[in-house]
């Protein structure tokens, strides 16, 4: 499957925001928790709908964003590793289980190792092969 170089960076960026938006999304549930839990604790009652609404909403927002774009780029990938000449039957199928199995932790060393590092072009009977490269 013959990919831009845009098209290249633009899934390993979208490869990385779930990385970064999952870490985030955790160090901000902690932070901003400790501080309702602090509240909840100093007005020593019940929390009100809108506490807890204005911690959730964030929370609910950001799980549906990741969601998406995680579904959006197994599909991606899905269909780059069947359709990746260079790879065997043994790799594809290696892939799609580390992908499945792993998901955000295998995407971006699948990008890195099989969509990035590879020029592709024509060998000499014109069956299409992977020439590693930096760039």
């Amino acid at each position: 499957m013959k990919l831009s170089k845009n098209q290249k960076i633009l899934i390993g960026v979208f490869t990385v925001v779930p990385l970064i938006l999952s870490l985030m999304l955790v160090a901000w549930v902690i932070l901003e928790g400790v501080q309702i839990i602090e509240q909840i604790e100093a007005s020593s009652g019940e929390p009100d709908f809108a506490t807890l609404m204005s911690f959730m909403a964030p929370v609910i927002v950001a799980s549906i964003v990741l969601s998406v774009i995680g579904m959006v780029l197994l599909v991606v990938y899905m269909v780059h590793i069947v359709k990746n000449a260079r790879l065997d039957m043994g790799m594809k199928i290696l892939w799609i289980v580390m992908i499945f199995l792993l998901g955000n932790l295998a995407m971006p060393v699948y990008w890195f190792s099989e969509m990035w590092g590879v020029k592709e072009e024509l060998d000499t009977t014109g069956e299409l092969k992977g020439e590693k490269s930096l760039g």
